[in-house]
């Protein structure tokens, strides 16, 4: 991205657990009990840890950046 001048964000874990879950060092459980509750599919912990990561990440760049 740097290298081609787009424009681009990242953001820190704690970041990420504190928009999931309103707790920075939270535990993957409570990832995805929060998942669970904001999201119609159930997630698991051993089989969709990184689909709950990936969409808080989505979630938070939404919400963040807007469309």
């Amino acid at each position: 991205c740097e290298d081609e001048e787009i424009p681009y964000t990242s953001y820190p874990v704690g970041t990420i657990k504190k928009f999931a879950t309103g707790v920075g060092n939270c535990s993957k459980d409570d990832m995805v009990e929060a998942a669970n509750e904001a999201w119609e599919k159930k997630f698991t912990v051993k089989d969709n840890e990184n689909e709950v990561d990936a969409r808080w990440v989505a979630q938070l760049a939404f919400d963040d950046i807007g469309d």
